[in-house]
């Protein structure tokens, strides 16, 4: 039936995830999941915020054994509702599944990051720790575990830190941004408007070719604040600021 509905040309985009977001679920129930991941990718693309149809392929990528790609569509429940008890229930199901296998490192190290949110610092530590030694080369947990040196005012730890990452993905603004802060801290300004002028620039790219990214948005107007260039970030998010930092 749903894959009829699916073939009139005429049916709106709406009923279109819904329709899909149905036959995804049956062919789920009927545990043919490589046929039901498409039908639920189809659904969230045509609504990101589907909610019903994130949490069934989330629920899929589990019932696969896909855990990194199920946490992912668990945080993204989260972040639409917070407060999304069976969404936060299962994530942490699958947490302790990932557990069993103590080398998963992207999963230690979101729960590092997790971790560092919560501002349980030791833990998180130790989370990065433990996964930087299983994979030296995962850049995002070398960053967090820098931002949480960076928290901790550790500051030629947190700078050692950006300094690697930037050094496996040098063209990621937020990292330049993070050392830039380090540097600020170390009062090295110099080394800080660098880093902050090349953020800036990426940023700037970004903004051209996608102008409602809105994080990205943001983050440049960050950088123009951190660099102390109040008019261009008033700009770009239309709020008077008067410094960023103490």
């Amino acid at each position: 039936m749903f894959t009829a509905v699916l073939q009139n040309s005429k049916i709106e985009v709406k009923w279109q995830s819904i329709a899909l977001g149905w036959r995804g679920e049956i062919y789920r129930l009927m545990k043919r999941y490589e046929e039901a991941l498409p039908d639920f990718d189809r659904a969230i693309e045509l609504d990101s915020k589907y909610a019903w149809a994130i949490a069934n392929r989330g629920v899929t990528y589990h019932l696969m054994k896909r855990y990194t790609e199920a946490l992912e569509d668990f945080d993204r429940l989260i972040e639409l509702n917070p407060k999304y008890d069976w969404a936060i229930t299962i994530r942490g199901v699958t947490y302790r599944l990932i557990e069993l296998n103590p080398k998963y490192e992207w999963v230690i190290a979101s729960r590092g990051e997790t971790y560092r949110l919560m501002e349980r610092y030791t833990q998180a530590l130790e989370d990065f720790d433990r996964a930087i030694e299983l994979n030296p080369k995962l850049d995002w947990a070398i960053a967090s575990r820098g931002q949480t040196f960076l928290q901790l005012k550790r500051y030629n730890e947190a700078l050692a830190d950006f300094n690697c990452a930037i050094g496996l993905k040098s063209h990621d603004d937020w990292y330049l941004y993070d050392r830039a802060l380090s540097y600020l801290a170390l009062n090295q300004a110099n080394k800080a408007l660098i880093d902050l002028a090349l953020a800036i620039k990426l940023a700037k790219q970004h903004y051209e070719k996608d102008t409602k990214d809105w994080r990205n948005t943001f983050n440049l107007a960050l950088y123009y604040l951190a660099a102390q260039y109040t008019q261009p970030a008033e700009q770009f998010i239309g709020i008077p600021y008067l410094k960023v930092l103490p």
